[in-house]
């Protein structure tokens, strides 16, 4: 996930900059940036261009190479977008305003076009900040890379002795992991992903932080013992956490993990905490304690396996065939029977239907499955159902 033009905006020292056309290119990546005058001021309109941008560089410029020449101006920005360059900021030292024609062909092909005056910024300090914060990017991707490595069991000893070090620098104290994660609020977009990689060198000694899928991974070390009130504990972390998230608690899914002793239950810690996230978001909880997930402590980390996956969809296919040859709704009642843990009168009121229906499409599921007689249907079905749930929920794991 490389940094946009729009969390570039979003920097302070970027506040100056006025966006003038390409709004649509907002989200466009950035890997590196590049500086715009002189190659075009040794060229004639002729002459074939020899470019020194390469896709998805954040170009400078003053447009000093096209001063008195707006066809050459035009010229550069259908150029630009040939080769997909991210975004263009230019000083206003030559154009204070640009032609009618130039923002009109940024918007049609995505191109933000930025203007700048001229103490706002100078070209070193733009190029400074930006390499910085894409090497600021490289690195957090490259430690997400490793975590993931790691919880998937796919890095080496070495590595993983390396980075268990790096994220429990204290192997003395008992410790915690949280994982908290931005609800989603119309479509949820990280806006901020630098934050993490700030904070966790603000707060390296103290309560790491590491990036991870769209959230954070945050080490707490703790003196709480296991049968201290989780409400007592909590109102501990909370400042805690406003101070490293510099948001709201209230407005991160968070799952909290067991107490650790050993550093080297690390990786059972962090998975953990993420499936305690998964649980909140799946029940819109704002927190969750891993030891309060019930039979989802073994679902959220095995239900991506292939015996459970084909054990469920061996029980879903054959209802979802029926009710596909049939036009009936087998599927749609029996998973609101098991969203109301078996309770027909429930299900019988959200679907608007008599009981005496919800009883006879579950008996026609009993005896689709050849489970008439079965007293473990309820948990067979129970079973499969969530795992299908999970499967639509969340689309990858670890």
């Amino acid at each position: 996930m490389s940094i946009t033009v729009r969390e570039v905006w979003e920097l302070k020292e970027f506040q100056p900059f006025q966006l003038v056309a390409g709004e649509a290119g907002l989200d466009n990546r950035i890997d590196s940036i590049g500086i715009l005058d002189y190659e075009y001021a040794l060229q004639s309109g002729e002459a074939p261009k020899k470019w020194t941008f390469r896709k998805y560089d954040f170009v400078i410029s003053s447009l000093l190479f096209a001063k008195d020449d707006p066809g050459m101006l035009m010229s550069a920005i259908v150029d630009l977008c040939h080769d997909q360059v991210s975004a263009l900021a230019v000083k206003n030292v030559c154009y204070p305003e640009l032609p009618e024609e130039v923002l009109k062909y940024a918007d049609e092909h995505g191109l933000p076009i930025f203007m700048f005056g001229r103490d706002d910024a100078y070209f070193e300090d733009i190029v400074v900040c930006l390499k910085s914060k894409i090497a600021e990017r490289n690195n957090l991707e490259l430690q997400e890379h490793r975590i993931s490595l790691l919880l998937r069991g796919e890095l080496d000893i070495k590595g993983q002795r390396e980075l268990n070090r790096e994220i429990l620098p204290n192997r003395v104290e008992p410790y915690r992991i949280l994982y908290c994660f931005i609800r989603e609020e119309g479509g949820r977009k990280i806006r901020d992903y630098r934050k993490y990689y700030q904070i966790r060198e603000r707060e390296r000694s103290k309560q790491p932080v590491f990036y991870y899928k769209g959230g954070c991974f945050i080490v707490i070390y703790t003196n709480s013992t296991r049968e201290e009130r989780p409400e007592k504990e909590y109102g501990r972390y909370r400042e805690l956490l406003l101070e490293q998230l510099r948001m709201p608690p209230e407005d991160y899914w968070i799952g909290i993990g067991e107490i650790h002793e050993d550093p080297d239950e690390l990786i059972t810690a962090m998975k953990e905490s993420f499936c305690a996230q998964q649980y909140a978001r799946l029940f819109e909880k704002t927190r969750v304690y891993y030891h309060d997930t019930g039979i989802y402590q073994i679902l959220l980390p095995c239900y991506r396996e292939e015996w459970f996956q084909k054990y469920s969809r061996k029980i879903i296919d054959l209802i979802l065939e029926f009710d596909r040859r049939h036009d009936g709704d087998l599927y749609k009642t029996t998973e609101q029977y098991v969203k109301n843990y078996g309770n027909t009168l429930e299900v019988a009121e959200k679907m608007h239907l008599h009981k005496n229906t919800v009883r006879y499409r579950i008996n026609k599921v009993r005896e689709l499955l050849n489970m008439e007689e079965e007293s473990s249907f309820d948990m067979q079905i129970f079973m499969a159902f969530m795992i299908d749930e999970l499967n639509q929920w969340f689309h990858e794991d670890f």
